[in-house]
């Protein structure tokens, strides 16, 4: 199965070809010359390759293939270096460039092409050799400092839980804020410390300002362990006395041998670990957060309690925030209501002044009237009296014209004489005719009647 070729028994770096042909015996005998070598040339088939290299583990394995017909023997390589912790460099074909990247020859092999010449063999190994020693040195490095690995995986996993701590308490805080009910925000804060701390149940219980309890909220019991607990916390003395209304949060790892655990009231479920953290809004006691059974029967440890201590702090401020937002909004609700019923009073007066000022406008208008009533008074009682002097003289004044037109008339009846006997008949005649006094006669007795007539209109 081997052919053994050129070994030096007092080379420090030994190398081991697997699978060679007529090409490579150049190279290999020039590496056998070099004083740090020992090279040994070995003929293999692919299932034997492993079983040679456990035999006398070389340092470097030296693997000669054909990618495009012996591409088992890059899984065989993987393996050789997973196992013996070998590095391996390829010796292959020219025009095996693109199959390097199809085979997706995993790194730190190595690969050199033929032909290829000793000093490309000697670097490619130096290069390999090197990488895996400082490969090595690293690994003791990190053996050599385990615990310190170990502490500062333990403190990287320690700021991911706060990280993720501080991203739970933002996203409870931002839902309180967009006006959330409470009662989702206490029951996020429980469902998120048991997520945080791993515990098995968890508790918010919220008093009033009396130390009545308000709201109980729990998670990890069923809906009837839950109901039985909602009144157990009226009196509660000892371990959850402490637990509402301590101080500072409280962790205990058994709560059986504790100093101030006397038993839990009835109905409360079987507790073996605990911590809890007092919630105080400006200074008086409004509940407590308290977590119980970390899983796997594993005691709360100090990170825990920091978890709670962080959370609970900021439970403690998103409630100030809350408690002050309800009463501002109390107060912007008063400030609105005062608001509307200042705007229906000044409604209320723009109605009374449009009213008012109808009723100046019309007691404006009647003294305006009251005052033409007057003056038309007055006016009527000065024009009454020339009136009634100006009727009385034109009654007179119609008398006087008929008693003329009588006299014209007894005149004109004796014409036919002054025809006979007067000279002046002619001219009496003419002058009748240019004055028409047939119409001015009567003219004159119409123009009497009708100021008359006006004169009784006025006067009326």
């Amino acid at each position: 199965m081997s052919n053994a070729k050129g070994m030096k028994s007092s080379a420090t770096t030994r190398i081991l070809v697997l699978r060679h042909d007529d090409a490579c015996i150049e190279c290999l005998d020039n590496l056998s010359t070099m004083a740090e070598y020992e090279v040994s040339s070995v003929t293999v088939t692919v299932e034997d390759m492993l079983d040679q290299c456990g035999y006398f583990p070389p340092d470097l394995v030296l693997l000669e293939l054909d990618l495009e017909r012996d591409s088992e023997i890059v899984s065989v390589a993987s393996r050789i270096q997973k196992k013996f912790y070998i590095p391996v460099i390829y010796l292959l074909n020219q025009g095996s460039e693109a199959l390097i990247q199809d085979k997706a020859l995993c790194k730190p092999f190595g690969a050199v092409f033929k032909e290829y010449s000793h000093r490309e063999l000697g670097m490619a190994i130096k290069a390999v050799l090197y990488s895996h020693r400082m490969e090595l040195e690293y690994a003791e490095s990190l053996k050599a400092n385990i615990p310190l690995v170990k502490e500062l995986a333990k403190e990287n996993a320690r700021m991911a839980l706060i990280s993720e701590t501080l991203q739970h308490i933002r996203g409870a805080d931002i839902g309180l804020q967009n006006n959330e009910d409470l009662g989702l925000f206490y029951h996020k804060v429980v469902t998120d410390l048991m997520a945080l701390t791993r515990a098995s149940y968890g508790a918010f219980g919220i008093v009033n300002d009396r130390g009545e309890m308000k709201d109980f909220i729990t998670h990890g019991k069923s809906d009837e362990v839950r109901e039985r607990m909602g009144g157990i916390f009226q009196a509660c003395n000892g371990f959850l006395k402490e637990v509402f209304y301590g101080e500072d949060s409280l962790r205990v790892d058994d709560i059986g041998s504790s100093a101030v655990f006397n038993g839990f009231p009835n109905g409360h479920p079987g507790i073996t670990s605990l911590i809890g953290y007092p919630i105080k809004i400006n200074g008086q006691p409004r509940g407590s957060i308290y977590l119980a059974n970390k899983n796997e029967d594993q005691p709360f440890t100090k990170d825990d309690e920091t978890i709670l201590e962080m959370y609970g702090s900021n439970t403690v401020h998103a409630l100030e925030r809350h408690d002050l937002t309800q009463v501002l909004k109390g107060h912007n609700d008063n400030l609105q209501s005062e608001k509307d019923e200042q705007q229906i009073l000044i409604k209320k007066l723009q109605d009374a002044y449009h009213h008012l000022e109808d009723a100046q406008g019309q007691l404006l208008q009647s003294e305006k009237m009251a005052s033409i009533g007057q003056l038309a008074a007055g006016v009527a009682h000065e024009i009454n009296n020339p009136v009634g002097y100006v009727f009385s003289n034109v009654a007179t004044l119609q008398k006087n014209v008929e008693d003329m037109m009588s006299v014209i008339d007894a005149y004109g009846k004796e014409e036919v004489l002054l025809e006979k006997y007067s000279d002046n008949y002619q001219v009496i005649q003419a002058l009748k005719k240019k004055i028409d006094l047939d119409f001015l006669k009567q003219d004159v007795l119409d123009l009497v009647q009708e100021s008359r007539d006006g004169l009784i209109r006025v006067s009326s």
